[in-house]
């Protein structure tokens, strides 16, 4: 993974964790208006990266196509015609999964702040986490001790406490995810952890 992808990371979790604090700070009447606003900073986001790695693309087709002229080209010609092959880029984002992950964040967020009642409405289905004390282990399955920053494998859906799971990966990067049962065979890996904001603003309000 990229230097650029890898910070792009990190702005969008720095999104999430905003998205934890509105919910943590901002009182339920006027949560649903400031997530929006945020919406709206992350669709934005996601629409200047995917312009930013087109923009790499267009840079190289026109490189590698004037890389073939013997002659050599003049620089007015290739700024043209990068202009024009940027004035045709203008990004679908809505199924980015950057915008997707953040929309299903700021639900599950929303879905806890009204106590799981709207139900009826919901497409994910089974996707959605039940957050009750029965169903949410709070214990790190690699400390056994309560989880204070919560982290998900993206790749099976199981949580570990951030601290916990790093300094293992540093140990053994050939780490699976200790969770009895767990059905995935794949190495953890930091680039598949993603915060889990939901979980975590619970643990901050002593929910669980």
């Amino acid at each position: 993974m990229t230097s650029f992808q890898n910070l792009h990371d990190q702005i969008q979790e720095s999104f999430t964790k905003t998205a934890a604090n509105i919910y943590s700070y901002h009182d339920q009447e006027n949560q649903k208006a400031v997530f929006e606003q945020l919406r709206n900073v992350v669709e934005k986001n996601c629409i200047i990266n995917t312009k930013l790695r087109e923009a790499n693309n267009v840079i190289e087709r026109i490189s590698t196509l004037h890389s073939r002229d013997n002659e050599g080209s003049q620089f007015e010609d290739i700024l043209v015609k990068f202009k024009s092959e940027m004035d045709k880029i203008n990004p679908d984002v809505s199924k980015n999964r950057y915008l997707v992950d953040f929309d299903r964040q700021v639900k599950e967020l929303l879905k806890d702040a009204d106590g799981g009642n709207n139900d009826n409405n919901d497409e994910d289905g089974d996707d959605d986490l039940q957050f009750t004390q029965d169903t949410v282990n709070v214990i790190d399955p690699f400390t056994k001790k309560r989880m204070t920053d919560p982290v998900k494998n993206k790749t099976c859906g199981h949580v570990y406490d951030r601290e916990s799971v790093t300094a293992m990966l540093k140990v053994n990067p050939r780490t699976r995810c200790p969770v009895m049962g767990c059905g995935s065979k794949e190495f953890i890996t930091i680039n598949n952890l993603e915060a889990d904001i939901v979980l975590r603003t619970r643990l901050l309000k002593k929910k669980v």
